[in-house]
């Protein structure tokens, strides 16, 4: 008989890549309480990333930053949250918030 791995208990942490199209994925599922990390991995022009959230989560906001650094936030609340790649307008990716 196999014994199943053990589920990790207490806050995850989940990484979106920032690549030179734009976000790895369109939509992730997380729980209240876990935290993103958006990741920039840009290596052409333009370079810089920027994470910009809509609608109930405009607090959500970075700054500018180049390649190899992150941004993060923690979620506290159930909810969808709509994030907008600051530099590449077009790209929008969802995280959902059980």
């Amino acid at each position: 008989t196999k014994i199943p791995p053990p589920v990790p208990s207490g806050p995850q942490i989940y990484i979106v890549n920032q690549t030179n199209s734009g976000f790895d994925t369109r939509s992730i599922t997380i729980k209240a309480g876990d935290t993103v990390i958006w990741k920039n991995i840009r290596s052409r022009n333009p370079e810089k990333a920027m994470i910009i959230g809509t609608q109930l989560c405009t607090k959500i906001r970075s700054g500018v930053y180049l390649p190899g650094d992150s941004f993060q936030w923690t979620f506290d609340s159930a909810g969808t949250c709509t994030i907008v790649d600051g530099i590449y307008t077009t790209q929008l990716m969802n995280v959902v918030v059980k």
